[in-house]
């Protein structure tokens, strides 16, 4: 069985493919993990989601600091190997990732249970909740070993397997909360966030066992040696995750300190949101984009040049469509996924879809140090992108609540693509082609539009002038992908 071929490029045509298979599944689960989310918001409130959000962010801040080899290195050491053809080589490195990680998973449960006194104090100020954490452990390990046979899937391309584990993954997640809810409400989190991750293992498991059977020799030095090169490869990304899952935590700390009730809830809703109408574009490109931008990093910088701004066109093409519909109808949209005690979110999500929009320009570049193996300029972008963050989320919190909170996600994420677009052109020469920055400005100015609109005008016009600009963005974002993927040679273009 071929695992994966080493032929790339960067055209539509193969950005569309990956987006349209992953994506179809995304939707699937997007819809699943929207009722399990409508669902959880009348049965347990804005505290409720709030709390889970808590609990999900402390968990994936232990996960970043003990997972020694990233899903990225991971992904890039084995899309590298299978590139060569080599299988011996391909087997070794599958071994040495699974014996570090099985390692990191072990220390992982190890610590958590160890601090779980201290984080009960940092989150709650107070040691009541220190069982909570010990009981929510075992979630670390499963979730590390999950990122790395996530990352296996992905390396190889196994598009169809990773399209399986995602959705199995959220109609797990939704038959084991909802009756975990009913039955114990806010007692039923922690049970169901345990059982889940065990769940999603073995989901993963089963994709990636018929590939690579389990073999791991987590106690052979001379096999832990040989990952060292993963670590180093790793180390500057694991720093950037930790301060980024350490700054979201202390974000959703300070909201559940010094916040009015439920205004914790409020902002991890209205995140998700926010972020739904984009998720299966992002979660297509994790899989594709960064194995096929680090196999072309070693060529002349004209095929990076070509494959970083593809991919930003066709992510800008693709998502906001989407954030202009979400902006347009946020209220309906809310009272749909949620209860009316949500309602207070809606000017913060319009807003917040500037951040998506800005993200959607960055991303592609961001991935460009991994490629190039620049870890320090990495971890620096993503340290500047916290600290923009967490001060602009306090203010605006401190000046205009919830819906502060919205205008800090979009100025963070502002600063972040004028500092990371000046930093890939200083250090790789990176330049948006004319045609980026043709889509990114017609495409922006109709969101800019659609934001006015939704925050100035009555609710006729409202959502009679957002139809008309989702029709609009969606006919040029379609003519654009389909005059492309219908081109003779569909051969990239800087022009």
């Amino acid at each position: 069985m071929q695992l994966y071929s080493g032929k790339q490029n960067s055209s539509y045509r193969q950005i569309i493919r990956f987006t349209g298979v992953l994506g179809s599944v995304q939707f699937v689960s997007l819809f699943i993990s929207l009722l399990r989310n409508k669902l959880a918001a009348v049965i347990l409130g804005t505290i409720g989601l709030g709390l889970i959000d808590l609990y999900n962010r402390t968990v994936s801040f232990f996960v970043s600091c003990v997972s020694l080899v990233t899903p990225m290195a991971a992904i890039r050491a084995l899309a590298v190997a299978a590139e060569k053809n080599d299988n011996e080589h391909l087997q070794k490195e599958i071994i040495t990732i699974r014996s570090w990680s099985v390692l990191s998973a072990l220390t992982g449960w190890l610590i958590c249970v160890l601090l779980s006194p201290i984080t009960s104090r940092i989150v709650f100020d107070d040691y009541a909740h220190t069982v909570s954490f010990i009981a929510l452990s075992p979630i670390v390990p499963s979730l590390v070993l999950v990122a790395t046979e996530t990352a296996v899937l992905k390396a190889m391309r196994q598009l169809k397997s990773l399209s399986m584990a995602t959705l199995w993954n959220a109609v797990t997640l939704f038959v084991v909360t909802l009756p975990s809810f009913l039955l114990w409400g806010m007692q039923g989190i922690i049970p169901a966030l345990v059982i889940t991750s065990i769940l999603s293992l073995i989901i993963c498991l089963k994709y990636t066992l018929p590939l690579f059977p389990w073999k791991i020799q987590p106690f052979n030095l001379i096999v832990l040696k040989q990952g060292t090169a993963l670590i180093r490869l790793s180390i500057f990304y694991i720093l950037a995750d930790i301060i980024s899952t350490g700054t979201e935590f202390l974000v959703r700390t300070y909201l559940l300190r010094n916040g009015i009730e439920g205004d914790l809830g409020l902002y991890s809703a209205g995140f998700i949101i926010t972020i739904a109408a984009s998720r299966f574009v992002f979660v297509a490109m994790d899989a594709d984009y960064f194995p096929r931008l680090s196999s072309v990093c070693h060529h002349p910088k004209s095929r990076m040049l070509l494959t970083v701004n593809r991919q930003v066109e066709a992510i800008v093409l693709l998502i906001t469509p989407f954030l202009i519909a979400t902006a347009g109808y946020m209220p309906i949209i809310i009272r749909i996924l949620y209860a009316p005690s949500f309602t207070a979110m809606t000017t913060m999500t319009i807003i917040a879809t500037i951040y998506m929009f800005f993200k959607s320009t960055v991303t592609p570049l961001s991935y460009i140090p991994l490629a190039y193996e620049e870890g320090r300029i990495f971890l620096l972008l993503e340290l500047a992108y916290n600290i923009f963050l967490l001060p602009l989320i306090i203010l605006g919190y401190s000046y205009w609540g919830i819906t502060g909170t919205g205008i800090a996600l979009a100025l963070t994420q502002l600063l972040h693509w004028l500092l990371t677009t000046w930093t890939c052109r200083q250090r790789w020469q990176f330049c948006y082609s004319r045609k980026s920055v043709r889509i990114i400005f017609i495409l922006g100015s109709l969101l800019a539009v659609t934001i006015a609109v939704s925050l100035t005008c009555n609710n006729l016009l409202r959502y009679t002038l957002s139809t008309f600009l989702t029709l609009l963005s969606a006919w040029y974002s379609w003519r654009i992908l389909k005059r492309d993927l219908q081109s003779k040679h569909n051969t990239p273009s800087l022009r």
